[in-house]
């Protein structure tokens, strides 16, 4: 060989030499930036007094402060020292500023953000919250910011991954966490409303009313149906926002005291939307979780009660077909005419160049530009959560509160999003109410869109709905909620028109009402309980069709199933047949009309009134083929084809596995980096349950199974009898730091259906503490 290919052959390995050594040194900088602090003496800005932080074997803090400000303040210490990241990437999402990171997949959806306004929201919260809410937020934020001020060459993987540093944190970013909250819980906002108004330009009044009973839609709307042609697309995103919650007497207890249990139904990713803290100063003392961002306990317990939620599934969106002038600038309203504020947005991109727009708002709230494709005019968002409210005194006012009555009370300062509250306290009460003001229309229901020129279609302010709400110590002992109708015998007001099903809720009754000596241990079986009893009524509706061959198997089968969603034939069956049924019934026919699939969490209702021969006959043809099928040839064709699907994936139908199509991957927003993602994600598991499980999973249905993308975001027992014996477990860890041990050390005890114990009294504080950080003020 030459001299000069030798040459140019030993610069080539030094170079891959040299990007090899550097690669190392990135991935151990990654790895060891930016980990949590948990023990040592640390001196910090802005504390009045000392403040002292025990850490338990699993991450969780203690926090002892001397008073309310510097308890505020070590929260926000606390969070940032284990969250930073995600922290940043709420904030951004809920601002629309995720393009800066992400570059230009996210300038959508940053775009439709910034169109909302939830940072000019969050602004108008903090500046109208009460002086208590303003000194925790700003307590908070003054801890955020003082961790990261010690932190700045040693921050966590998002800020050396992006080359970015965090903004300081200000009061009105933690007012946005529960404003984006209140946007995910809606049932009602987006595709539901939309949905049913293209289905109403779609399909003749006869298809329509099947689909949606009970819907008058308004004279107003008449000249925006004939544009309305949309166009046929993917279902929407699987809804999160579910929930189970119950409260037991002390005659159904083995402590003769009540019990309490929560599992709020959300998206499943890591880091956790929750954080676990343990905060006591004078005047505040509480455990549970917190969302991140909230600088207080949002679910858990303190000294007298415990407390939890569940979504109401209120509906608290309206959308306003808007009428816009030839100079754009005005929309039509009562005769005459109403200016449009506008301003200019400007939205980073990363890697690209910036997205200039102008977001618009109408005197009743933002403006949505007009979607061509699928018929929709321009059309403004009237949201209970754009009335100004404080839902910080809310929570502080549930930690604070020593009986039902003030729990009752402070919820009563909360507007959205609404939820079901129940509680229990030391002395054996139970108390259902609910938190959130209801929209007062003065016509129609909301379910359709109105034409904002209409004065009918406007709101006359808000209502509090919650002295129809009040349900204390029903003589059964048992409370429960779960996203179900909950309206009281008599009361003739309208919430919403997408309850969930009961069929959770009677599961969860009946499974309370077998015992009367149940323990706080003993209720995290019901949590993880799996027998779908919404299956086992669609199987009870099919009846007697006239079947041979496979659809015979099939439907033998799911006779012979007990409901339950684990690994066996039936389970894997049934979905099969859910998702073959749903299309012969109404997604070809929907298709054809050119509309826009729906999500299976409004197909279900269908489905049960189809079964139940309260649909048209024509639905059951089956327009894919020649033939025009009735009802048992519909059925035998559903059954036929779900018992075939699973024969030609490679299974036995007889042997199929539930787990392998039902499986959870927990994903981190960094998790579709190149070459390191995979550090970040955690899973796939296979999982048991399903959406109408009490144990509610749900997901995407990718054609051979459901991705599970939400479910229990933790499991939460309380025992007020011995608040040592509370039980809690998160499907994740308390870090979001995936070189840290507490990144995902309690996905295993999620995953088996176990909890773990909430230390609360001093001494069980004391036995759990592996470490401990001492905040001192720094002059």
């Amino acid at each position: 060989m030459s001299r000069r290919p030798r040459l140019l052959l030993l610069l080539l390995l030094l170079g891959a030499v040299a990007a090899g050594a550097w690669g190392l040194r990135f991935l151990h900088r990654l790895h060891r930036s930016g980990l949590p602090v948990r023990s040592g003496r640390l001196a910090v800005r802005g504390l009045l007094e000392p403040v002292r932080i025990r850490y338990d074997a699993w991450g969780v803090p203690h926090v002892r402060a001397g008073n309310p400000r510097d308890l505020a303040f070590a929260a926000g210490w606390v969070q940032a020292n284990d969250r930073l990241g995600q922290l940043e990437l709420v904030r951004r999402a809920a601002f629309g500023r995720l393009a800066e990171l992400f570059g230009t997949d996210l300038v959508a959806r940053d775009r439709r953000m910034r169109s909302l306004g939830l940072d000019r929201l969050a602004r108008r919260l903090a500046a109208a919250a009460d002086d208590e809410s303003r000194r925790w937020a700003t307590g908070f934020a003054d801890g955020v910011n003082a961790w990261v001020e010690q932190h700045r060459a040693d921050l966590p993987p998002l800020f050396v991954l992006t080359g970015t540093h965090p903004e300081p944190w200000t009061p009105a970013d933690s007012m946005a966490v529960p404003l984006l909250m209140g946007l995910e819980l809606s049932f009602a906002f987006g595709p539901s409303d939309e949905n049913r108004f293209l289905a109403l330009c779609g399909l003749d009044p006869e298809e329509f009313a099947d689909l949606w009973p009970g819907i008058e839609p308004p004279s107003s709307l008449a000249p925006f149906l004939a544009a309305g042609a949309g166009e046929p697309g993917p279902a929407p995103s699987a809804r999160a926002g579910g929930s189970n919650n119950w409260a037991l007497a002390p005659t159904r207890t083995a402590t003769g005291a009540p019990l309490f249990a929560n599992d709020p139904h959300l998206d499943l990713r890591l880091p956790s939307l929750w954080y676990e803290l343990d905060l006591r100063c004078p005047g505040y003392e509480a455990v549970g979780m917190a969302l991140v961002g909230v600088p207080c306990v949002v679910i858990g317990h303190n000294a007298d009660l415990a407390w939890g939620f569940t979504n109401l599934m209120l509906d608290d969106h309206d959308l306003l077909f808007e009428e816009v002038d030839e100079s754009g600038g005005r929309v039509r309203r009562r005769g005459g005419w109403a200016e449009i504020e506008e301003e200019e947005c400007v939205i980073q991109v990363r890697g690209g160049e910036p997205t200039v727009f102008r977001r618009r708002f109408t005197p009743e709230g933002p403006l949505l530009p007009a979607d061509e494709t699928r018929g929709l005019p321009p059309r403004t968002l009237l949201w209970t959560g754009a009335i100004p409210g404080d839902p910080l005194a809310a929570f502080l006012g549930l930690g604070r509160a020593r009986s039902l009555e003030e729990a009752r009370r402070a919820a009563g300062l909360f507007t959205c999003p609404a939820q079901n509250l129940v509680a229990v306290d030391r002395a054996g009460g139970l108390l259902h109410t609910v938190l959130g003001r209801l929209p007062r229309r003065r016509a129609g229901d909301g379910r359709l869109p109105a034409a904002g020129a209409d004065p009918a279609a406007l709101w006359d302010g808000l209502e509090d709905p919650a002295a129809a709400f009040v349900v204390r110590d029903p003589p059964e002992g048992i409370l429960v909620t779960a996203n179900h109708d909950v309206r009281p015998p008599g009361w003739n007001g309208r919430l919403s028109a997408d309850f969930d099903l009961p069929f959770r809720a009677e599961r969860i009754r009946t499974r309370l009402r077998e015992r009367t000596d149940w323990t706080a241990a003993d209720l995290t079986s019901i949590q993880t309980d799996v027998r779908d009893l919404y299956a086992l009524e669609v199987v009870r509706r099919i009846g007697d069709p006239e079947l041979d061959g496979d659809a015979a198997r099939a439907l033998a089968a799911l006779r012979s199933w007990n409901g339950e969603r684990r690994d066996g034939t039936a389970a894997a069956l049934f979905l099969f047949f859910e998702r073959e049924l749903a299309e012969i019934l109404f997604a070809d026919r929907e298709r054809q009309a050119g509309l826009p699939a729906i999500s299976f969490f409004f197909r279900r209702p269908q489905l049960l009134r189809a079964l139940a021969g309260e649909v048209g006959a024509d639905w059951w043809d089956d327009l894919r083929t020649e033939e025009r099928e009735d009802r048992d040839r519909a059925l035998a064709r559903a059954l036929d084809r779900a018992w075939r699907r699973l024969a030609e994936a490679g299974e036995d139908p007889a042997a199929a596995s539930w787990g392998d199509r039902h499986r959870l991957v927990l994903h981190h927003p960094l998790g579709a980096a190149p070459l390191i993602g995979g550090w970040f994600d955690r899973g796939p598991f296979p999982l048991p349950g399903s959406a109408t499980t009490v144990a509610a999973f749900g997901g995407e249905f990718t054609g051979d199974g459901i991705e599970v993308s939400y479910g229990p975001s933790f499991r939460f027992v309380a025992d007020p009898a011995d608040w040592d014996r509370s039980r809690i477990v998160l499907p994740g860890g308390q870090s979001g730091h995936p070189a840290d041990p507490h990144y995902d050390d309690q996905i295993d005890l999620y995953l088996a259906g176990r909890t773990r114990a909430m230390p609360w009294s001093e001494a069980a504080v004391a036995a759990a503490t592996t470490s401990e950080v001492l905040l001192e003020p720094r002059p």
